[in-house]
């Protein structure tokens, strides 16, 4: 079954929110009727490779998919309306809820720049189709040694505290009794952000996300490592402990 997500934009404070309905419950509801041809099809005012530009332009690549290596092309429908705007967002082919979002927002991004379609001599509501493509970043080199090797700001505990606290445990795993420790490998870069993650040992693939998305949390809060006085990629392993807690 598709997903049908609709964008909404509050102008002041620049939220979105998204609502899954069927799409013949928006039709009831906004009575919008929609064609899927017209006389004179919508069109991207500056061209197809300028609108292929800006929507990669205006693509925020989640931090969590590239950490889980997640790649691809999502293909999204929507309907450009007689004003020119765009409406009702329709995920065709999806690869993760987050890029599917991402890829909606880089598209929402060029509203205002479309020429609505035509019928009968009157502008329409025509649906229109979009690639948002997700490259994933070249993979950095790194050291395994540096004289002075990187650490968090606030120190080892501190560190470890912090990604336990944030850990939510997958109520799935936790059905199913799955514990131990998730040994995450990632790189600490020369300016202290984190990249390039690697699950060393898992404890099944919810508790491995959760893993690289807790400690993704400390991302620009670290003090790189530095060798021959030199500020250096570094690889760093964590482990992320789950333990199913029984009562007696």
């Amino acid at each position: 079954m598709r997903k049908t997500v609709n964008l909404f934009l509050c102008s002041c404070l620049f939220t979105i929110s998204f609502l899954v309905k069927p799409q013949h419950a928006w039709a009831q509801e906004k009575e919008l009727v929609v064609y899927e041809s017209a006389d004179a099809m919508p069109y991207y005012k500056d061209g197809q490779a300028a609108l292929k530009n800006d929507i990669q332009a205006n693509l925020v690549y989640p931090k969590l998919a590239i950490a889980q290596g997640i790649s691809g092309e999502v293909l999204v429908s929507f309907v450009v309306d007689e004003t020119g705007g765009l409406t009702e967002f329709e995920i065709i082919k999806s690869i993760d809820l987050e890029c599917d979002i991402a890829a909606i927002k880089a598209i929402h991004s060029t509203e205002r720049k479309w020429v609505p379609g035509m019928k009968d001599g009157r502008n329409v509501n025509v649906y229109a189709t979009a690639r948002v493509k997700f490259d994933l970043p070249k993979a950095k080199t790194a050291v395994t040694y540096a004289s002075t090797p990187p650490k968090y700001k606030d120190g080892e505990e501190a560190l470890f505290k912090l990604i336990q606290s944030k850990v939510i445990y997958p109520p799935k795993a936790i059905d199913q009794g799955l514990q131990g420790k998730v040994f995450v490998k990632f790189i600490v870069d020369s300016t202290g952000h984190l990249s390039d993650f690697e699950i060393l040992q898992g404890v099944g693939t919810e508790c491995n996300k959760e893993a690289i998305r807790a400690i993704l949390l400390t991302d620009g809060d670290w003090i790189p490592g530095n060798h021959e006085g030199k500020n250096v990629n570094t690889y760093v392993t964590l482990p992320v402990q789950y333990k199913v807690l029984r009562v007696e």
